[in-house]
């Protein structure tokens, strides 16, 4: 099973702002999020990878394949 990203978690990866996140989820140029609970939505691990991997130019592809580890259980004011 694919691991799940919180909204701060995405926003630090894809090193863009909330309102350029919102933009590119609404223009179709970013995973849309999964409903996780009423309240609750994440990103799927494998598919902001593979959007990280198509933004990024030649030599920087092989840096965007490790992620960071993020702990399963931390939780961020900014993520709920």
């Amino acid at each position: 099973m694919d691991s799940m990203l919180n909204r701060a978690q995405v926003l630090k990866l894809a090193n863009v702002s909330d309102s350029t996140l919102d933009r590119l989820i609404k223009r179709g140029d970013f995973p849309q999020p999964v409903r996780l609970s009423l309240r609750r939505c994440g990103w799927r691990t494998s598919a902001v990878q593979q959007w990280l991997e198509s933004r990024a130019p030649g030599p920087m592809r092989a840096n965007a394949l490790t992620l960071p580890a993020f702990s399963q259980g931390a939780r961020t004011a900014a993520a709920e």
